[in-house]
């Protein structure tokens, strides 16, 4: 997960190919921080390895796996359950090198996505999630020590922690209970505590 683009004449040392290991089910999710979009969107979490080419993340797919994060999950852990299922495909990667050269699969432009660096609006809580997905997303993003911004009822809350979520609970409105703001989502309730709160 080299953050830096390589000079062509480096690639081309590797004789039997230079290869990255990028955390997503490519051609999705190309960009500088997949974990934190896939979390995000709530979309199907992997890692992919794939040769190196001038465009970012575009190379042919040589190796790929689906990984399920675990609920609760932080930055760090989702990006140590990926890196070892990376590691575990380069070892595969390397055996086929090693008997010749790996099977190389295009990827598809159609389905391509490319995201860029989050800035403070993708942290915003909105409607269109489900309680899991925003618990989840809370939670896999909080090292980046984004305020989380709820609008609701003329107010806006700065948003702290995601306490829990309760796919069984529904309410009409966010409710205020000291710190804590239950808010309804599209399937259950999120528990979060906010810092404050004040008028749109």
């Amino acid at each position: 997960c080299y953050g830096r683009r390589l000079p062509g004449e480096i690639i081309e040392l590797a004789v039997k190919g230079c290869y990255n290991m990028h955390p997503s089910l490519l051609p999705r999710f190309r960009g500088p921080e997949p974990v934190f979009w896939q979390m995000k969107l709530a979309a199907e979490t992997g890692v992919s390895w794939h040769q190196v080419v001038h465009l970012f993340d575009a190379g042919d797919i040589v190796a790929q796996q689906r990984v399920v994060i675990d609920d609760g999950s932080d930055y760090f852990d989702i990006s140590l359950q990926l890196a070892e299922h990376g590691a575990a495909l380069m070892m595969g990667l390397l055996s086929e090198l090693a008997d010749g050269s790996p099977t190389l699969i295009p990827q598809d432009p159609e389905i391509a996505s490319y995201y860029p660096y989050p800035e403070d609006e993708d942290f915003e809580i909105t409607a269109g999630h489900t309680a899991r997905q925003l618990y989840n997303f809370m939670h896999a993003t909080a090292s980046f020590g984004k305020p989380y911004v709820y609008r609701s009822g003329g107010l806006q809350f700065h948003l702290d922690e995601a306490l829990d979520f309760d796919i069984n609970l529904t309410l009409e409105s966010a409710e205020i209970q000291g710190n804590r703001l239950f808010i309804p989502c599209d399937e259950g309730v999120l528990i979060a505590t906010y810092t404050d709160k004040m008028p749109l």
